[in-house]
């Protein structure tokens, strides 16, 4: 049995629904001398009674078949913000590192068959953030960056918004 307090929120896959992640705000139980609250998120396999829990997770999205959860993790080093985002493979039970840079990362989007993952990052430090538009996939196991403000199609003075969601077409080619 499972008992988690101060839940923000939840997620389940569509299909394969053998998984279920959450975040939660707790204390580190790791660190005796922390006494302070972190957001964490917790994936459970309740048919094989696995478990898994990641440290100051923001935002995390499973993809439609439910093989693949990725998620934004943030630290704070030397008054600078780090994130990285992960994707953890439900069918290998494994976590990896995809992309990890100082700035901020935000809004990411998972395909259908979770080998497509985009989202927005920003390496600005001051309070008006410019986001670039970064894409992933299994297939070259890269991301780049596939907008930013110079990009050819947005008009001058035109920026990446945070205010939409982002989501990829049903067959994958259309973000």
């Amino acid at each position: 049995v499972f008992k988690f307090s101060e839940l923000s929120s939840f997620s389940v896959p569509k299909e394969n629904t053998s998984y279920i992640a959450f975040l939660n705000e707790a204390k580190d139980t790791e660190s005796k001398k922390d006494t302070s609250k972190y957001t964490f998120l917790n994936i459970i396999n309740p048919v094989s009674n696995t478990y898994k829990k990641f440290k100051e997770v923001s935002e995390y999205m499973f993809s439609k078949n439910g093989n693949t959860l990725g998620f934004i993790t943030s630290e704070k080093n030397n008054k600078r913000d780090s994130n990285a985002i992960y994707i953890f493979d439900t069918k290998k039970e494994n976590t990896v590192p995809i992309f990890q840079q100082k700035g901020i990362v935000k809004k990411i989007a998972v395909d259908d068959k979770g080998e497509q993952i985009a989202f927005l990052h920003s390496k600005d430090t001051n309070s008006v953030k410019r986001y670039g538009l970064y894409y992933w996939n299994s297939k070259t196991n890269s991301v780049k960056l596939i907008a930013d403000t110079s990009a050819y199609g947005i008009p001058d003075g035109w920026e990446l918004s945070l205010n939409e969601k982002m989501y990829f077409s049903e067959d994958g080619t259309k973000l």
